[in-house]
């Protein structure tokens, strides 16, 4: 009986709550000046950023079993590409590859049909992946 309370009133004391200052001096350099330097982004298409969205939309519903959700998505998605060739804004190897997107979504909404969600996933993120190397310009391909 003794030792259990021992244990018991070794088990209730609180916690401490200590509080260190530090000198900031000694660990920055007070030499060293941040550098700001200006983003190296790409144009921002809008086309392209809601096709892009629209695709991961579809993959969210896919992900989902909401078929025709996708569906949607994917109508969407096929509107802005469309809208992004229209522009004539796109070099010419984006346009290549915006015509061959077509050519997916076109297979993935062939693939919903069936119910081959694991073949429509599969095609959705590669899209997805193709759609995003179009909005880094070749400097920053580099840099990946």
């Amino acid at each position: 009986m003794a030792v259990m309370a021992a244990l018991s009133s070794s088990c209730s004391t609180r916690p401490t709550q200590e509080t260190v200052t530090i000198d900031v001096g000694r660990f920055v350099d007070a030499k060293e000046q941040a550098v700001a330097i200006a983003p190296q982004l790409p144009e921002r298409d809008p086309d392209l950023e809601a096709a892009g969205d629209h695709i991961a939309e579809a993959i969210t519903r896919l992900h989902k079993r909401q078929n025709a959700a996708a569906l949607t998505a994917l109508s969407g998605a096929e509107l802005s590409v469309n809208r992004a060739l229209r522009t004539g804004k796109q070099p010419e190897q984006a346009l290549n590859t915006l015509n061959a997107s077509l050519k997916d979504i076109e297979a993935v909404r062939r693939a919903i049909q069936r119910g081959a969600w694991r073949e429509a996933l599969a095609e959705l993120k590669a899209l997805n992946k193709r759609m995003d190397s179009l909005a880094v310009t070749p400097d920053q391909a580099g840099m990946r």
